[in-house]
């Protein structure tokens, strides 16, 4: 038996043989009771990590975002500062708070306690403008964004969600201009048809260097496209970001 669970150990079935061979030396009941309280362990962990995979997967579900972006709004729909909106610009501001937060823990895969000024950044300047819809790029609702994005991280700390407010805070101050300066008409024309080409040559757009070929090779074939997109007011790192699906449909008003 000791030789056994020398063996064991060596081939990494046993945490400790001496445990094992100390008890062998004993009763044969007190020696199962070892094996009984290992594997219950062992099982208890393994319990553990199968429902933190389903509560993670759980979380990350369309419908389970939806619902918690949902709670977030309702409690700012609360706020005096929010309420007093028109109806045009609660509108606009329920817009940015669904897109931006599905981009950052549906998309992203971050839950508000991970979010940084790089994330906002990707979900920001890349991603935001490709999944707005036509008739919701609208300047007065660029203007909004600081706005909208400020009060929901003031939510998310004060519901204990997010523990960096402040870091959070200043990045959107001192990204102001740009937030509010995301559109560019001759961007979204060179977005439209880049996407259009994309799609007849059969580019993998989830596949960043097959993105970034084509586009290099798109604007060497179309030059007064790519004059117009480097002349307007795109800011650098405001590159084309595509996406598979549409963002989910919620009437608020």
């Amino acid at each position: 038996m000791t030789s056994f669970f020398k063996f064991a150990e060596a081939e990494a079935l046993l945490d400790d043989s001496q445990a094992f061979i100390k008890v062998a030396k004993d009763t044969r009941s007190d020696m199962l009771a070892l094996s009984s309280q290992k594997t219950d362990t062992a099982k208890k962990i393994s319990d553990k990590k199968t429902k933190a995979v389903k509560a993670e997967v759980v979380a990350e579900t369309p419908e389970a975002v939806g619902d918690q972006i949902d709670r977030w709004l309702d409690d700012l729909h609360k706020l005096p500062v929010v309420g007093n909106l028109t109806d045009t610009d609660r509108h606009y501001f329920d817009v940015i708070i669904d897109a931006a937060s599905e981009l950052m823990v549906l998309g992203l895969k971050r839950e508000p306690e991970t979010w940084d000024g790089e994330l906002f950044a990707e979900a920001m300047f890349r991603r935001f403008v490709p999944i707005l819809e036509s008739d919701e790029k609208d300047q007065a609702l660029f203007d909004q964004i600081p706005f909208a994005l400020s009060e929901l991280v003031k939510h998310l700390s004060s519901i204990k969600v997010l523990s960096n407010e402040q870091d959070l805070l200043e990045w959107i101050r001192k990204h102001h201009d740009a937030l509010v300066h995301l559109y560019d008409q001759n961007f979204d024309d060179f977005y439209t048809n880049l996407t259009r080409a994309m799609r007849i040559a059969g580019v993998d757009t989830t596949k960043r260097a097959q993105v970034n070929a084509f586009t290099q090779f798109y604007l060497s074939q179309n030059k007064q496209e790519g004059q117009a997109l480097y002349t307007s007011k795109i800011k650098p790192g405001q590159q084309p970001a595509f996406r598979k699906k549409g963002r989910r449909k919620k009437k608020r008003h």
